[in-house]
């Protein structure tokens, strides 16, 4: 979200950030080198997406595609907003490994997940459904994480 209080038809208002009024954006970038692949301005009604898959999920394979990045070993880190199993599984199918943060009671992930309650303390939880991955494990809150089998296998190899 970018700061902004003009007047433009696609200007958001997101009570929760704390930039509040802004335009939305979506950028790919490399996270070694800081480059900017691709950035793609949300213009809400006319921005075209999927809907059947949602606008994250069309979001990441979009941009993707568009930087040709897809099919190529990389790795997507992405928040909760982005990660969902429907995504990871494409992804995963066209050799692109995929991690991100995930909200416990998306659809996809592993129903004991919406109903455990976490002490401080408690040793990590995981879940497989492969060729994904779920672990969940006590932060400052409970913190439950999504990723390929891929993402395991590229760590073996640089260890």
């Amino acid at each position: 979200m970018v700061s902004f209080r003009g007047c433009v038809f696609f200007r958001q208002y997101i009570p929760t950030k704390r930039h509040r009024f802004g335009m939305k954006n979506f950028v790919l970038t490399d996270t070694s080198t800081n480059y900017t692949y691709l950035w793609d301005v949300y213009t809400g009604g006319a921005f075209l997406f999927d809907r059947e898959v949602g606008i994250g999920h069309s979001v990441v394979e979009k941009l993707m595609g568009k930087a040709g990045l897809l099919g190529k070993g990389h790795v997507v880190y992405t928040d909760n907003f982005y990660t969902s199993a429907a995504l990871f599984m494409p992804l995963y199918a066209s050799n692109t490994g995929a991690c991100g943060t995930v909200r416990a009671n998306r659809r996809g992930m592993p129903t004991q997940l919406r109903d455990m309650k976490m002490k401080p303390g408690d040793t990590p939880i995981f879940f497989t459904n492969p060729p994904l991955l779920t672990a969940s494990f006590r932060d400052a809150g409970t913190v439950t994480v999504l990723c390929t089998g891929m993402i395991i296998s590229i760590q073996r190899n640089f260890r």
